[in-house]
């Protein structure tokens, strides 16, 4: 009786401890879509930044630097100049998202082109001095200089004053200089990668090192561009997971499938979806 109290016993410590050892497992196995959304919610936790002109402090809403100006709205009774702080902030905003998915696509192509997986933990750190940085140079142009010319519009002329338009000329070129250093900032964060780390046979690596640079930079060029289109059919962007890029595709499929959709490029289109999708999921399962 004791020896099979004593084996009951050790069997239950048994599936105790493997039942721990799952859910760490688990919980250590937390997508990179995941790790992401956790990054950009801390990243805009309690960001704020300063309006000197009104001295007054306005919050970040949204990542990676969006604003809805409450405190703006509050002091300052001109709708408009809200709603044009809204505007301008949006085209910054979608310029932006242009040159993330430039990396995101970048690195995923680099990563089939090399057969690597980089650690999400990289990852994260690249995209977190991505963000850091795309931060700055925001802070820069639009928090520190534009903001101020667009209060200072709408607080001493009307919109159709000549002075009034002369800063929107100021306003632009602040926009041009802000899209400029993205791109160096975007350049520069992706000649820093180095990938032959994550190469585990030496030989391999050490071809990775000595290759061809302005052959290998066309080929991943025109290797992204397709990528990238094939995102943009499916509606959906690099950071999304298996999952989201799968629920888009049958969404797709479904709206234009030849047996449902009677229309004269339904099968082109058809075929367009079912090329990207492929194109996709072939990329992330190598």
């Amino acid at each position: 009786m004791g020896n099979y109290l004593f084996l009951y016993v050790i069997a239950a410590i048994a599936i105790l401890i493997l039942t721990i050892l799952i859910i760490f497992n688990k919980l250590n196995k937390k997508s990179l879509n995941s790790k992401l959304k956790t990054f950009k919610k801390e990243f805009i936790r309690n960001k704020t930044f300063n309006v000197i002109d009104l001295n007054l402090t306005e919050n970040i809403n949204k990542y990676p630097f969006l604003s809805n100006f409450n405190n703006i709205k509050k002091q300052v009774n001109i709708i408009d100049l809200v709603q044009e702080l809204i505007k301008k902030q949006e085209v910054y905003y979608n310029y932006w998202t242009n040159i993330e998915y430039d990396l995101f696509s970048y690195l995923e192509v680099l990563s089939y082109e090399n057969g690597i997986k980089i650690p999400d933990n990289d990852f994260i750190e690249i995209y977190k001095q991505f963000a850091e940085q795309s931060f700055t140079i925001y802070k820069k142009y639009y928090l520190q200089s534009v903001i101020p010319l667009i209060i200072f519009n709408f607080q001493n002329f009307d919109t159709i004053d000549i002075k009034f338009k002369d800063n929107d000329s100021k306003i632009d070129k602040y926009f041009i200089m802000f899209c400029e250093d993205l791109i160096e900032m975007n350049k520069i964060i992706k000649e820093s990668i180095s990938y032959s780390k994550y190469i585990k046979d030496e030989s391999t690596s050490n071809s990775y090192n000595n290759y061809n640079n302005n052959y290998r930079n066309i080929n991943i060029d025109e290797e992204q561009e397709k990528l990238i289109n094939a995102y943009k059919v499916l509606g959906s962007k690099p950071s999304d997971d298996n999952q989201t890029i799968k629920k888009n595709y049958r969404k797709l499929a479904k709206e234009y499938h030849p047996d449902r959709n009677k229309s004269s490029n339904a099968k082109r289109k058809m075929a367009e979806i079912n090329n990207a999708y492929d194109l996709i999921m072939q990329f992330r399962n190598k």
